[in-house]
Parts: C-alpha cells; structure tokens; sequence
C-alpha cells in the first residue's frame, strides 16, 4: 500500500464451530511509524463493545462481550475488521494477541494458532515493483500496475473482509484470456465444500476486476479456481502467491463478502426554513463513504446542506448535521448511496417557509446606567440571525452602529456597552454581547472623542440589517459616577493562602472565623484588603489580564488606579528609608478578584512572601512591629480631578506569638474533661497540636485560635495522681512550646457568702444585693417568697467578690410588701449563662451545711396615693414614670455568651434602702455574640469605615 492511503484488515476465527459469544483481544502493529490503525468497525452488536486505542495507534484493544445471538460458527467467522493507513515508507508486522475467546455457551476456546500478516508500506508509486525478480521474459500484454480507476481494492485472500458491491481487483498474467471459476465455499479446512457461481474471463493483462454486487450471489465465503482447477491465493496486491490443489486445505484460498446494511433515519421530518436537524446513519460497516442526491437539487444546493455531496462515514452510527438555509419550502427526498457498495437509504423532509423576521428591543424604554458600568441591551432576533443598534447621534456627538449576529439561534443577542471605554478609539472596543456564541461588529461610527462619554441622553435605533429600516426607537440615560471609595482591613491564618479566591470564600471564611476584621497583621498571617470603589467594572473589564493581580497591574500603569503600601514615618528607624511595596516582586504573594455585583476589589497578600523597596536595596521583608499606610486612588484619568477618589488604612506587623498558659496560672487535676489553655497574636482560625505526656500517657488534640486569641485542649488526665508531672507541647506552622505542669489534688469544696438588706424600690423591677463573695465564681438568683419560691431574677455572671449588684427582674413586683432570697450558684457547665432549671444538673447553688447559701429581705414598692378629686372635674389618678431617669433600661435576663469575669458591673455607692435613687448597672442583659457579628461584619465593615471618617 502507498503512504497515505488505506486496507483493512479482518479478524478471523476458523474453526469456530460453536459460534462465538465473546471475545477478549488485541490487534497490534510491530512499526508504529510505518502505519496507524484508525478504525474499527466489530461485528454482532455485542453487548459490552469496548475498544481502546493505543495513544501513538499501533495498536488496539478489544473486549467484546454479551452478543446478542452469538456469532454462527463457520471456517471463516470475521469477528472485526481494522482499517490501517500508511505513514511512511517500510513495513509492519500485523499480528493478535488473543486473551480468551468463547463459544455461544460461555464456555473457553483453546486457541491453538494465531496467524499474522506484513503490511508494506511504499513511497506512493502505485505499487510497482522495483527489485529483480529474475527473467523477466516478454510479457506482452505488460501486467496492471496499480489499482485501476474502476476497483475498489485489492483482492486478497484469507485477510480482509470485503462488502458486497464493492469492485475487486486481481491479475494473473500467465493465465490471459483464460476464464476462472467463482465458486461459493462451506466448511473448513481440509473438508470445504464448493458450489459452482460462475465463470470468470481474464483481460489480456491477466487481470480482472470482479464485481461482487453482480457476480457474486450474496454474502458468505468464496474462492477462485484456475484453469489448472487449483484454488489460488492472492497476496495484497492481487497478486498470484499460490494454488493449492482442491484435494488439500484450501482455506487461504477463501475470501469473505459480506452485506452491507445502512438505515438512515431524520430526528425531525418537517423544519422551518432556515432551521437544521440531523440525519442519522445506522450501519453494519464502521467505515465508508456515501454519495448524497436529491432529485430537485443541484449538487451546490446538497452542499449548502451538507458541506459536500460526498460525506466520509467513519462509525457504524453517525450523525450528520442537515442545514436548511439556502434551499426553498418542499418536500425533498435526499438519497445516501455508498460508493462502493450497493447499500443506499433514503430520508424525506418537508421544509417550511420561514415566518416573517421578528427583531425588537427587550428592554424597558428610559434604561439608565453610571459612567464606568456595563449597559446591558437584550434584543430579540426571530426568524433571522442579525440586527443592527445604532447608540447615540451625530447630535450628541457620539454615533455608533453595532451589527449584532445570533450564533446560536435562541432568538435574543444581549449588546454590552462598556461606558468606560465608549469615548476611546476604537469604539469597537466598547460592545461586547452576553453569550459568546453570539457576534457583535461595528459597522458605521463617528470620531471618537477620545475621552469618556458626558453625562446625558442618547438615542438606541434598533435597524432591520438587511433593509437598513428604522424599526423601534428608545434611548438611555447615562448618568455621572456614584464617586467614593473606602476600604477595611482583615487577616486570616497563612494557611489559609488559595483557599479564599472570590467574594464567596471570603464570606464563608468569616463565617467559619477564619477571616476576622483587624489592622494588627501577625508577621506571616494574611492581610486581606477589601476596597469599595463604584462603577468600576467596565474599567476592569477594559484592563483584564490573564488573573487578578496582572488585571490591577494593568490597571495602575494605564494610570488609572494606583495601590500603595508604605511605612509609616514613625516606625521607620533612624537614618533608614520607608519600605515600599514592590507589586511586580509580590506578584506571588497576592491574590486579586474583583467582585463587579458588590464594586469591590479583594487584594490578599502574603506577608510572609511581600517584597518592599527602601531606597535603593530591593527585596527587603516586612518586619514585626513595622507599621503601613495602605492607599488606594482612583486618579483623574478615571474621574474629573476634582472628585479624585482615595481610600486609606494602616496596619501594623505584630510579632508572631503562639504560647500555652504558664504552669502558675493553670491548675489541672488527675480527673477527666481537663483543659489546657493558651493564647496567641496570630489570626483567628489558625491552628495548632497540642500533645501532653505524662507518666503511661502519651495524647494529643488540635487545636483552632479563637476570636479573643485563645486556644484550648481538652484531655482525659484520670490516670494521673495529685504530684504527676505533665509536659504539654504545642507545634505547627512554625510555632514551638513547652510547659510542665503538676497534677494538683482534690479542690477545695466550694464556698460562698451574700448579703441581701431590706428595701424600698421606686418600680419594683429590679433589687440590690448587698454583697456576694463565690470562691469559683457564678450567679446570684433572686427568689421570691423563700428559698423554694419561684426565680425571679439572676445576674450575668460574676468571676468571684462584688457588692451593690442590680438584678433585674423578670416582671416587676406588686406594690406593698415582698419577701425576696438572694441565693448564690455556681457555673458548673463553664458556659457564664445562668442554666439552673433549664440545663438538666447544670448551675446547683453553693451549700454549706447541706443546706442552701441564702439571704433574704423585704423589698417594699410603693403602692400609688390617688389623687384629690374636685367636684367640677372628672376624677384621675396618677402613677409614678414605669421608667426612673436615675436607672438605666434593662433587657431580659438572657445572658451574654461572652466570658465577662472582669465585666460585672456594680456600684459601690448606696446601701440599697433609700427607694432606689442610687446608680446600680443593671448585671443581666442579652449580649451580641461574636459569631452573629462576624457574620454582619463584611457588610457592615465599609460602612463602619465611613462613619469613622
């Protein structure tokens, strides 16, 4: 075969006489560079069909199983065919590599020969031969050379399958003018049976080209006899190799035809001019050509339809695609023949005439849009493809007309003006559409001013493409840029680093706590900048690079924006420079994404990896205890010079501190539920081990700093005893520390004394207790009536001594005369929320003696006198304000969830019996968790930041 063109070669099992019902193997090329297999087509529609090429496609893989009706056994069963192209001049070796093959049974064929073949492979001079092949003689007529113009390939023998109509090619030279026998053959080896089919005459040269779709009489196995009555072997060219006489096995002498079938089926019978569909071709041949006809169509019209009239089929199912733009309405019949078989189908379509052309605005007339954002323009495009939108008019100044295409016909193309880059050479730049498969060019324009549009109104005319008609008219309004630009700062741990990279992230992040608000940066930590600048994105959008840090890069050398960090005055040392941030060294350590919906711009930065400049010296780090301006300017080029926008922030570098509590401020015991404790500067969300040893205990827990810069540890220590030694390790992201500490004993029990005096309150919603001493800290419960009565009150959590503390009452007391007890609790969950009666065990109070630690009093409210009643007027009666201006207003009891043993909040002035005019705090009060502010906190952070300034 020459380079470039194809053969096929048949996979075939002889002796197959159980038929075949799977089969597992592989067909491999020995020179990959001399021919590639580039198809496969597999016989009986199994149903497991997995073929995997090689990747340079000198081989391929087959496993095949579950056919359907199992393959009938014959002498010569063509399991699959695989079609070879040549690559360069040489040769290869064709050969199988069988894994398993079974019968209609499931049961294992023992493969006794697997037979191969040399494929070569020719420089393309139609195969003639150049070597000696010794006397020549003079052959007259001279032999073919070449595969003539009316075959189809080659006949050869006991190799590839051949279809049914298709031409065969074979010379004999010796035997010219002689006839040879077709005969049909049954059987296998040495016991094939032949049936006579006819006579075949030889041309002068020897040669002949048999055509299977007359001369031979269906599908199945054949075999040519000469006039010598021997069976002949013909080699890949055609060529005589050798005969075998008849009494002998004669099975290379075989050939195999098979029947082509194609179906051709549409997915839709009628479309609308203009409209596509697809024809879909079902075959028994995984690779062919078919001619495709109309009778009512030139061949241009078939390729206006199909691309060609001559389509390469290249799977044994295949979908061809049908456009019907450039034919009328009718019904046509389009005919698919295979050239070089007898198979053909047929499909009918009807198409109708197309509707009318449809194009309209789908906006609302008065769209308005800022200077710097993007106009959005849908148009609705029906039974076309195209439009155009003429924006603004030589009266204003600005005239543009944009041809708009709808590539993937869904009846609307959405136009994008860019307001930013509208006044710039050149306006093509400015349009834009929605959907990328859609188009957008300019057809006519104006100068460009080549600055930004001024504010105003400016005509849309929406215009028919082909006639050039003025179809709807509307207009826009483009207004003056909603100036000012603010900024806030928040740090997240270092390892943190990629995990944030659109606004998303950042606000799950805050969240989870791991993106906390802060202008104290860890050295090392990440420094997350979130900047609000308005109406920005069409100059994002004009400047994009391949990311965000080469998007702001653009950004800041067109002079439009610059982004600064430099350190302070104040914390530059002596005779030494400010450092500056390097953007293009600190490239790698930044992150940016712009966030068009929210006009915000993130920049986060690794400070670990930061480069600054100072003076002359490059690459210098920033340092603990180094503190910046950050500023961001929005320059004129952008905006007039009198509404030039700046945001500013500063942050400091704190040293990177990761340390447990030292051994004399934490008391563990050898019991369980032990918490080792300890605090940290870096960002909240960072996290650590925490691994103790002790004698037979070897433990660890990660853990998370916390909002406050805490961290703790939980730990079973029940096999430790009072005097055991316990080493706690912390380790992680570069943090190293270690404490001993010593197992204490049992504590002591827990004590408590109150103090509660009689009194009078003004309003009876709150009362004064004396003074409370709890040596491990909890709450004072009120309780009316005696120490069984019901609670009324309790206060927030107090750390150990207070006196004068207001306690607010659930509901105020009736007026006259009430016994009260003050009774203190302890914190036995560690939560600081009053849990007694709701948390099953939680918060008991303090005892002694086994009894309950109380103190009671009266507490007297005033009851109101009525007022006089004159004998003219109607009678009223007046009560005191429910509100003294003296007291403060008080919340619920709910407690706080933050720890507060330092915020109990108590006066020292008053000895609580004077009706209420001292100043008491009110010590109960639901408190806004740290959570529930974090979740705020990226919505509120910008605007906290205005009203600071």
């Amino acid at each position: 075969m020459d380079v470039g063109s194809t053969t096929t070669a048949d996979i075939v099992i002889t002796e197959g006489g159980d038929g075949v019902q799977g089969a597992q193997f592989s067909v491999n090329l020995s020179d990959g560079s001399a021919a590639d297999i580039t198809d496969v087509s597999v016989a009986g529609s199994p149903g497991i069909e997995e073929v995997n090429y090689a990747d340079d496609n000198s081989s391929v893989a087959f496993n095949l199983g579950y056919i359907p009706d199992a393959l009938a056994g014959s002498n010569n069963l063509v399991i699959a065919t695989v079609t070879i192209e040549g690559e360069s001049a040489g040769s290869t070796d064709v050969t199988t590599d069988v894994n398993q093959i079974t019968d209609e049974g499931g049961n294992s064929y023992s493969v006794q020969e697997q037979n191969g073949a040399t494929l070569t492979v020719g420089e393309g001079d139609n195969g003639g031969d150049d070597g000696d092949d010794g006397d020549d003689g003079d052959t007259d007529p001279s032999p073919v050379t070449g595969l003539p113009d009316d075959a189809d390939r080659y006949l050869q023998t006991s190799g590839p399958l051949f279809w049914q109509g298709q031409q065969l090619f074979f010379q004999v030279p010796e035997d010219a003018n002689e006839d040879y026998v077709l005969y049909r053959t049954s059987g296998t080896g040495s016991n094939i049976e032949t049936d006579f089919v006819t006579e075949v005459t030889l041309n002068d040269s020897g040669a002949k080209v048999l055509d299977t779709g007359r001369d031979i009489i269906g599908a199945g196995t054949y075999a040519l006899f000469n006039t010598d009555n021997d069976a002949v072997v013909f080699n890949s060219e055609g060529e005589v190799s050798q005969t075998i006489d008849p009494s002998n096995d004669i099975s290379e002498s075989v050939f195999t035809v098979r029947e082509q079938s194609i179906s051709a089926t549409l997915e839709d019978n009628q479309v609308t001019q203009g409209d596509s569909t697809t024809v879909s071709l079902t075959s028994t041949r995984g690779s062919y050509s078919v001619d495709v006809s109309a009778e009512n169509l030139e061949d241009s019209d078939i390729e206006s339809v199909f691309g060609s009239t001559t389509l390469d089929i290249s799977n044994t199912d295949s979908d061809i695609s049908l456009n019907t733009s450039a034919i009328d309405a009718g019904t046509y019949t389009f005919d698919f023949a295979v050239t070089d078989t007898t198979a053909s189908s047929s499909v009918n379509l009807t198409v109708e005439e197309q509707d009318p052309a449809n194009v309209e605005f789908a906006f609302d007339p008065g769209q308005s849009v800022r200077k710097g954002n993007f106009l959005e323009l849908p148009v609705t495009i029906n039974n076309t493809d195209s439009a155009d939108v003429r924006i603004g008019s030589d009266e204003v100044g600005y005239n543009v007309t944009a041809s708009l295409t709808d590539g993937n016909s869904d009846g609307q193309v959405t136009l994008r003006l860019n307001t930013y880059l509208s006044g710039f050479a050149p306006l093509s730049d400015a349009l834009s559409v929605a959907n990328d498969e859609d188009s957008v060019s300019v057809s006519a324009q104006t100068e460009a001013p080549g600055e930004p549009l001024d504010s105003g109104t400016y005509d849309l005319t929406l215009i028919d493409a082909d006639t050039g008609e003025e179809l709807e008219l509307s207009s826009f309004l483009l207004q003056d840029r909603d100036d000012g630009a603010e900024m806030a700062l928040w740090t997240a741990p270092r390892s943190a680093a990629g995990d944030v990279s659109d606004r998303s992230d950042v606000t799950a992040a805050i969240e989870s706590g791991t993106v906390t608000p802060s202008n104290e940066i860890a050295a090392g930590d990440l420094l997350i900048h979130q900047i609000e600048v308005n109406d920005f994105d069409g100059l994002i959008a004009a400047v994009e690079g391949d990311n965000g840090v080469e998007t702001l890069t653009n950004a800041i050398n067109n002079d439009v924006v610059d982004l600064t960090i430099e350190q302070t005055d104040a914390s530059t040392g002596i005779n030494q420079q400010p450092k500056t941030l390097n953007l293009g060294d600190s490239a790698d350590a930044l992150t940016v994404f712009f966030n068009a919906s929210n006009d915000e711009l993130y920049v986060i930065a690794e400070t670990a990896s930061l480069q600054f400049d100072r003076g002359s010296q490059t690459g210098v780090s920033a340092a603990p205890n180094d503190v910046f301006d950050v500023t961001f300017d929005v320059t004129d080029q952008y905006v007039s010079p009198d509404d030039a926008e700046e945001a500013t922030q500063t942050f400091s570098v704190e040293e990177r501190n990761v340390e447990l509590t030292d051994s004399d401020d934490l008391t563990l015991r050898g019991e369980s539920g032990q918490t080792v404790t300890g605090e940290a500067s870096v960002a909240p969300g960072s996290e650590y081990t925490v691994e103790i040893r002790g004698p037979n205990l070897l433990d660890s827990e990660g853990v998370t700093v916390g909002p406050d810069g805490n961290f703790s540890a939980e730990f079973d220590l029940s096999r430790l005893e009072e005097g055991d030694e316990l080493t706690a390790t912390l380790s992680g992201q570069g943090a190293s520390d270690q404490v001993t500490y010593t197992i204490a004993g049992e504590p002591a029990a827990p004590t408590a004394s109150v103090s509660i005096s009689d009194q009078t309150r003004s309003e009876g919603d709150t009362v004064i207790v004396d003074s409370v001493d709890m040596s491990q800290g909890g709450f004072v419960a009120i309780h009316e009536g005696g120490p069984g009565g019901e609670v009324i009150g309790a206060s927030n959590y107090i750390a150990g001594s207070a006196s004068n503390v207001a306690i607010s009452l659930d509901s105020s007391l009736e007026g006259g005369d009430t016994t009260v007890v003050a009774m203190p609790h302890l914190d036995t969950n560690n939560n600081q929320e009053y849990d007694f009666g709701s948390i099953e065990g939680a918060d008991g109070p303090y005892t002694a003696d086994g009894a309950a630690v109380t103190d009671s009093a009266v507490v007297t409210v005033p009851t109101p006198e009525p007022t006089p009643t004159e004998t003219t007027e109607p009678t009223t009666e007046t009560t005191e304000p429910t509100t003294e201006t003296t007291e403060p207003t008080t919340e619920p009891t709910t407690e706080t969830t933050e720890p507060a043993p330092d915020t109990t909040e108590t006066t020292e002035a008053g000895d609580g019996d004077d009706g209420g005019d001292e100043e008491t705090t009110d010590a109960g009060g639901p408190g806004f968790g740290i959570v529930a502010a974090l979740v705020a906190l990226i919505a509120a952070a910008l605007l906290a930041v205005r009203r600071n300034n």
